[in-house]
């Protein structure tokens, strides 16, 4: 790897600036390339390494490009073939690596400094291929050190190649550890457990009432109260499905984001608090446990503890969720409230007797807020995204595990399961996209638990396709009840099959898929722990992924079987 590297620096007013910055050299042969001094009064932009690497039309190998956006999009490979000029820029940063797999040029490269504001560029101009990293300054002064460290990759390096390498990086340097290092009797159940979510109430979404009031609250609708939890249990039970970790969703007052930041009372039309406490105890008899699903970046006025000091400011003041959930127009909660409000909060929701890991909605899935410009409470971004993770460790500390929507890398110091990594599958894919992976797989399996897509929840019950991608991707298996929950069906991200549990010939037909699942996750959940090594598009499409330890799994589309292989029969 060379010893310095090219800078562009974009002013506002157009002016562009060239400055070569110095290596600082790190452990195994990694680089780092800090940008520190500048009048950033006057930038727009600035562009890491933007000549450091070029290959040409026809050269052997690929640039691999992370998934750009939180809620959709995949990895992708780019074969160095003909194209017309283009750039591509992620939308956001979710995964702070890329690389390139090029001879003797293949490196792995990671974004460590300004990580929010940065994006990931990749573009073709006559015939040659560039790949680097973009901060995006617009005249604020980085709260931290924009800094990129890179490795350099053997000659016959592939993608799983550069995974392992931001994952090693993120080992060495104690940002995350493996799961099987880390020990709670709620993650050690969770690890080779089904996930499985009841939404148990809401209001309508989107909101009626913008601004709702007691005498004005959209009627709650009920669909799965504590009696009808327990029955479901006791079924999974009798039927054989030996451990199984429940989340409830909408189990507080006025149900799913009725009535954020409020919790209390537990919504006495599911049973109250005495209805929670005997559904906890009965999971607990039956070998279960139970977690729960709160909400630490939204706040609604109903609620008798709504506060709007307590709102994340921009420059032109509140900030506002441009969707209208079940409690109505919701405004952004500053992180550092967030946090507070956790603290006051969530032990309360713990003396309930919850026992699985605890569930945060959207808090790895949403980038981090910029700033926040309230005048009580203003943050940089590196205050609102330490806010951020200090909620996350707050979990940890009560409940034992952490889990959330999404996996961006920010939390992954933190999280412990992933509800989907992405939204969406594999829609509106860039003109480069040649071939997706599961390039976040790759780094994190082995350190977070996850679920790959909105699509694979609920895969027991969906096309063998589907089944399918839940095992090249090494997910959980994870399950939703009442999915489908919006006014308008065709905008369920989940998809049009769900699960029910209110008739016992619901429940019936639910608990046969879930049996069937857990008798197809036992022999393989000792794979959860693992590292995926090496991941493979064999000749005829079908996919070897290899696992720390030797084993592999054989998913083959074409004759739908998935195989596991040992070191020894591979």
């Amino acid at each position: 790897m060379n010893n310095s590297l090219n800078c562009r620096i974009v002013c506002k007013n157009g002016e562009t600036r060239i400055r070569l910055i110095s290596a600082q050299s790190l452990e195994n042969g990694q680089v780092r390339f800090t940008v520190e001094k500048e009048n950033w009064s006057e930038v727009s932009y600035v562009d890491v390494g933007y000549d450091l690497f070029a290959a040409r039309v026809g050269d052997e190998g690929y640039l691999v490009i992370p998934k750009g956006s939180p809620k959709k999009g995949v990895s992708f490979l780019t074969y160095f073939k003909a194209r017309e000029d283009t750039v591509y820029e992620t939308t956001r940063n979710y995964l702070s690596v890329f690389g390139a797999c090029h001879g003797e040029d293949s490196f792995a490269a990671f974004i460590t400094g300004m990580n929010a504001q940065s994006r990931i560029v990749a573009e073709v101009k006559d015939g040659t291929y560039a790949l680097y990293a973009r901060f995006y300054i617009n005249g604020e002064t980085p709260f931290e050190p924009i800094s990129v460290v890179y490795r350099s990759l053997p000659a016959d390096a592939d993608y799983s190649a550069v995974a392992r390498a931001y994952r090693n990086y993120l080992l060495e340097t104690g940002v995350c550890q493996r799961l099987s290092d880390r020990h709670t009797p709620a993650l050690d159940y969770a690890k080779d457990s089904l996930y499985i979510r009841v939404r148990m109430a809401w209001k309508p979404v989107p909101s009626p009432v913008e601004e709702q009031t007691e005498e004005n609250e959209p009627k709650l609708h009920v669909a799965c109260d504590f009696d009808d939890l327990i029955r479901l249990m006791e079924d999974c039970h009798r039927a054989g499905v030996e451990k199984a970790e429940f989340c409830l969703v909408g189990w507080n007052k006025s149900g799913h984001d009725g009535r954020w930041p409020q919790i209390f009372p537990v919504e006495p039309e599911l049973g109250g608090e005495d209805g929670l406490k005997r559904a906890i105890e009965v999971a607990k008899e039956l070998g279960y446990t139970v977690g729960c699903h709160t909400n630490s970046t939204e706040i609604y006025s109903i609620a008798d503890t709504y506060d709007v000091n307590d709102a994340l400011h921009n420059a032109n003041g509140i900030v506002f969720d441009r969707h209208l959930w079940g409690g109505g127009k919701p405004r952004k909660l500053c992180p550092q409230r967030a946090y507070e409000i956790a603290l006051r909060e969530l032990p309360r929701v713990k003396a309930c007797g919850f026992n699985g890991t605890h569930y945060v909605d959207v808090l790895s899935i949403d980038p981090i807020p910029a700033s926040c410009h309230n005048p009580l409470h203003p943050l940089t971004g590196g205050e609102c995204l330490a806010y951020t993770k200090r909620i996350g460790q707050l979990c940890r500390e009560l409940f034992g595990g952490y889990a959330s929507e999404g996996g961006c890398d920010h939390s992954a110091g933190e999280l412990d399961f992933a509800l989907y990594v992405s939204m969406r599958d594999h829609d509106s894919l860039p003109e480069l996209a040649d071939l997706h992976i599961p390039l976040w797989q790759l780094v994190f399996h082995g350190i977070i638990l996850s679920n790959p897509y909105a699509m694979t929840v609920n895969a027991a019950i969906k096309d063998r396709h589907t089944q399918l991608l839940a095992y090249e991707y090494g997910a959980r298996p994870t399950f939703y009840f009442y999915s489908k929950f919006l006014t308008d069906p065709s905008k369920d991200w989940m998809g049009d099959d769900d699960m029910h549990c209110k008739t016992e010939e619901e429940r019936r037909t639910a608990v046969a898929h879930l049996k069937r699942a857990w008798e197809e996750f036992k022999p393989l959940a000792h794979l959860q722990t693992r590292f995926m090594e090496k991941h493979e598009v064999l000749d005829g499409g079908a996919v070897l992924v290899t696992y720390s330890g030797g084993e592999s799994l054989r998913i083959d589309y074409e004759r739908g079987t998935v195989t596991l292989r040992s070191d020894q029969n591979d």
